[in-house]
């Protein structure tokens, strides 16, 4: 991945934990209203990415169904997003 540094925005974070992210950045990452976007944090710094429809779709319908997830899903998911 590939960092740019653009002029810095501040934002504040809200009562409810909800921040804007900056229509410049917005504009840069293709993030549009109503996408999933997957939270990781490495170096202590927070990452965001926008989760693939498709990734997401299969994880709401498996909590839909109500179907246990695998042993290991946890772990799985930790280590990818590390």
């Amino acid at each position: 991945m590939k960092f740019v540094l653009i002029s810095m925005n501040i934002t504040k974070l809200s009562k409810r934990g909800q921040i804007v992210i900056p229509k410049k950045i917005r504009e840069m990452t293709d993030f549009r209203a109503g996408d999933n976007i997957k939270f990781s944090i490495k170096n202590n710094k927070i990452i965001l990415e926008k989760i693939d429809p498709v990734e997401d779709i299969s994880i709401i319908e498996h909590l839909q169904k109500g179907e246990p997830f695998k042993k290991n899903l946890v772990k799985e998911l930790r280590d990818e997003w590390e």
